[in-house]
C-alpha cells in the first residue's frame, strides 16, 4: 500500500523552547513512483508552506502553488518529487 501512499510527517517548530521556525524536521515516506528516496534534503527553501504545496502535487491538484502567507516562495520542494 506505502507503493502508492505519500506519507508526510512533521513538526512546527524546529526547536520548541524558543518556538523557532528554521530547520523544521519533516520525513516523506512512500509513494515510490512519486518521491525520489534515500535523500536527505537541507536548504532554506524548505518550509511549511512548500511542504503542503508538495502535498497538495502528489495529489494531483497541480494548480496549487502557494500555501499561506508566511511562506516567501512558492512551488515545491526542490528535489523531492522523480
Amino acid at each position: 500500500m506505502l507503493d502508492n501512499t505519500p506519507v508526510i510527517w512533521g513538526s512546527e517548530l524546529g526547536r520548541a523552547y524558543d518556538h523557532d521556525i528554521s530547520n523544521v524536521p519533516f520525513v516523506f515516506a512512500g509513494a515510490t513512483d512519486l518521491l525520489r528516496g534515500g535523500r536527505y534534503l537541507s536548504g532554506s527553501t524548505i518550509s511549511h508552506g512548500r511542504v503542503l504545496v508538495s502535498a497538495c502535487h502528489a495529489m494531483e491538484m497541480l494548480d496549487v502553488e502557494q500555501y499561506g502567507t508566511l511562506d516567501v516562495g512558492t512551488g515545491t520542494v526542490p528535489g523531492l518529487f522523480v
